[in-house]
């Protein structure tokens, strides 16, 4: 287990704040936000974002103004600041805002504003695995990484259903999105094998893939309780095609972490996978959807990759 690194926790932050996170809720706290750097990170500055693409940039630049950056935003907004923090090896801090903020609760951060600022001001700073993809689309290549999780097939459905949801957020959400998503999600022969030299060992139908590096999405489903963001592995969850009834008598089980009691869930911990789908699928990354028909996927862990800033009542041996 990696120990804890032993670096300053009051120097200013560089503030990231996404205006549109959560529908556009986020920009309310930006006011609480400051007032609390100012207090406690007295030279801080905050950074607002007005589209997805500025975020890597303002990252950047806070990055090299500071050295620390304070992420105010959702999962997506996460990952963008972290592909950025893994370069220039700038810590970070979340403050979560999104509409999900499935990460946070991995490493244990608050979801309330003011008991994630307090977090903040008595923080400890610690290095996380992240996990890198490549995958082939309906739009071409893309690459990146994944801070939380990866999700293909009935998961990768559900976030596409989920972002079109207009009037209802959290928990809600992600239900109503998974319910409509049993009815119309595909499945898909795969070849997985594992990189660098794409060895065949697996083949599979599949209902759902997933790569977990964090244990929660969707709101509230516990996709891997006992995944883990500093063994430097990333889960592998499989499902095999299943029926309806089979789905809405299962599901409740990842509500609570125990979908153990069924026997159709496959976990697997994995260094790295190369898959190769018969039948494209749909995919998100960290909640942001990645392609509806994605047809192969590269996937590697990159060990200690990002010093994230902790809780300090965060039992770092059970990460």
């Amino acid at each position: 287990m990696r120990e804890p690194l032993n670096l300053q926790v009051q120097a200013p932050f560089g503030c990231i704040l996404n205006p549109g996170a959560n529908r556009s809720r986020a920009l309310r706290n930006a006011e609480k936000v400051m007032a609390f750097l100012e207090d406690h990170f007295p030279g801080s500055q905050l950074f607002i974002t007005s589209a997805k693409s500025d975020i890597g940039k303002l990252a950047f630049e806070a990055s090299q103004a500071f050295g620390r950056i304070l992420v105010c935003g959702g999962d997506g907004t996460i990952n963008e600041v972290v592909q950025v923090a893994m370069v220039t090896g700038a810590q970070v801090g979340i403050i979560p805002m999104g509409s999900g903020n499935d990460f946070v609760k991995t490493p244990g951060i608050s979801r309330n504003l003011r008991t994630a600022l307090e977090q903040l001001h008595t923080s400890i700073p610690f290095k996380i695995d992240v996990l890198r993809y490549s995958a082939h689309t309906e739009n071409g290549k893309v690459q990146g990484i994944v801070v939380n999780t990866l999700g293909i097939g009935f998961d990768g459905k559900t976030n596409a259903e989920a972002a079109r949801m207009r009037y209802v957020k959290g928990h809600l959400m992600y239900a109503l999105a998974a319910m409509k998503s049993a009815f119309t999600s595909g499945t898909s022969r795969a070849r997985i094998g594992s990189l660098p030299n794409s060895e065949v060992v697996q083949h599979k139908e599949l209902f759902m893939l997933a790569f977990a590096n964090g244990r929660v999405e969707g709101g509230n489903f516990q996709i891997c309780p006992h995944a883990s963001l500093t063994d430097g592995l990333a889960d592998m969850v499989s499902i095999p095609p299943v029926s309806l009834f089979t789905i809405f008598t299962r599901l409740p089980l990842f509500m609570i972490g125990m979908q153990y009691l069924t026997k159709i869930i496959e976990y697997e911990k994995v260094r790295n996978a190369s898959i190769v789908f018969e039948t494209p699928l749909p995919m998100h990354v960290d909640g942001e959807q990645i392609g509806l028909q994605v047809s192969e996927l590269q996937v590697e862990v990159i060990p200690a990759a990002v010093t994230l800033l902790l809780p300090r009542e965060c039992d770092t041996t059970r990460l």
